[in-house]
């Protein structure tokens, strides 16, 4: 509580991290270690935030840090110019997904996620973009439209202009029928140059799709010659070492990347696809598309891409998360039905986790309140978020889990210890 006091003094709202528990203050935390990690005052926790996603090899991995210190130790942090390991980090991701033949490596997957709407634009020569209800896409100014709950719109956009939205076309997920009526109202509007696709549903999951949800936005993007853009800054390594592409062999035309691609380190953002789209990155001045970055495409980076990836190969990390989040998701839903007047459940996408405990996701918009249950559903489920922190349990958002190939039975355990205290609090309806 020291640090978060003296930081309100410098920092707006006393913390940088959006993903942090901030209830009733912001932990700072001190170190990191396979799937623990402790704060400042010597607490432990396990940790299932993963950084928000990109750790799966484990906190601390000996084999990758020594591999970056021995960069910055013989080759420095940065030049600003071209570098081997751009080349190697490319084709570990090429190698892997099947719909990459091209890579142009940014700094964040908001930046490429904004690189993807301007080739979009530019390959096909159309102007509107749809965008999924309830995903995340980045923070640019476009993006910040119907953010985390299908149908809030601009409710999250204080700041940006009105006029950005004007080529955003807003569809909420498994609407198939209002899927087809935007590509068709548009075509004498500009036509559809891209759809922006979470392809396990928004947030990551929390707004799950029908399986032919997918394979709908496929089918009309063919039929329209419009770009159908997968964001898989979360799902990219952590779903499969192919994506959620491979996994569900639907191929997007563009391929958005972040987080694991440097496994904890910094400036990690990549957009990918089909080389005849990606050329429209590399054309000459006034043809081109414009993107940028001092520091993207970092040595440091791209050997953190690099042996992060051949580490996750060689370890079959995926496949070790992707099995303690099915055992995991398994042991809690058991815990969970000891309790049917709760109504809790987990369900999970591989080693993405989503617990429900007050489904705020989910509320009827169409109801009157609606916006007022988001929010006093939200304050319960923050509620539930600091008791299982104050236990040593670490979580997104209160509704989030990610795992890694190390967490093992003690943490899974003591997950289901933290839980069963939980619910002794509450009493029985």
């Amino acid at each position: 509580i020291e640090i978060f006091e003296k930081a309100k003094g410098m920092i707006p709202g006393g913390v940088e991290h959006n993903l942090s528990q901030n209830k009733p203050f912001p932990l700072a935390m001190d170190r990191a270690k396979g799937y623990k990690i402790w704060d400042v005052d010597g607490n432990e926790y396990i940790d299932y935030l993963m950084c928000g996603a990109p750790i799966m090899l484990g906190h601390g991995y000996e084999p990758l840090d020594e591999k970056i210190i021995e960069i910055i130790r013989k080759k420095g942090p940065a030049t600003g110019l071209t570098s081997e390991y751009e080349l190697l980090a490319a084709e570990e991701i090429i190698k892997n997904m099947p719909g990459v033949e091209m890579v142009r490596f940014l700094q964040s997957g908001t930046e490429a996620d904004m690189a993807a709407l301007r080739i979009a634009r530019a390959y096909t020569g159309k102007l509107k973009i749809i965008k999924i209800g309830g995903s995340y896409h980045g923070w640019s100014d476009q993006m910040i439209y119907s953010v985390h709950v299908p149908q809030t719109y601009n409710l999250e956009a204080k700041g940006i202009p009105a006029e950005c939205f004007a080529h955003i076309v807003d569809v909420t997920p498994n609407d198939f029928e209002g899927l087809e009526k935007a590509f068709k109202d548009n075509e004498d509007k500009g036509g559809v140059a891209g759809v922006m696709v979470e392809p396990i549903g928004g947030e990551s999951g929390a707004h799950p799709v029908h399986p032919d949800w997918n394979k709908t936005i496929r089918r009309l993007c063919d039929q329209y010659g419009t770009l159908m853009i997968f964001d898989e800054v979360v799902t990219g390594f952590r779903l499969n070492m192919g994506g959620a592409q491979k996994l569900y062999n639907i191929i997007p035309d563009l391929t958005v990347l972040g987080k694991i691609i440097t496994h904890g380190y910094p400036s990690s953002g990549a957009v990918a696809g089909k080389k005849e789209i990606m050329k429209t990155c590399a054309g000459s001045i006034g043809e081109k598309v414009f993107v940028g970055g001092t520091l993207a495409a970092n040595p440091i980076s791209m050997a953190a891409c690099y042996y992060a990836l051949k580490y996750m190969e060689e370890n079959k990390a995926v496949e070790k998360a992707t099995t303690y989040a099915e055992k995991l998701t398994k042991a809690l839903n058991d815990l969970f039905a000891t309790r049917p007047d709760l109504g809790f459940f987990v369900y999970n996408f591989g080693a993405i986790m989503h617990y429900m405990t007050t489904a705020f996701f989910s509320v009827d918009l169409k109801a009157p309140d609606a916006l007022m249950q988001i929010f006093s559903r939200k304050e319960v489920a923050d509620n539930y978020q600091i008791v299982t922190m104050a236990h040593g349990l670490c979580t997104l958002a209160g509704t989030r889990m990610y795992t890694c190939m190390q967490h093992d039975d003690e943490a899974l355990k003591k997950t289901l210890a933290i839980w069963e205290y939980v619910l002794s609090l509450i009493p029985r309806s």
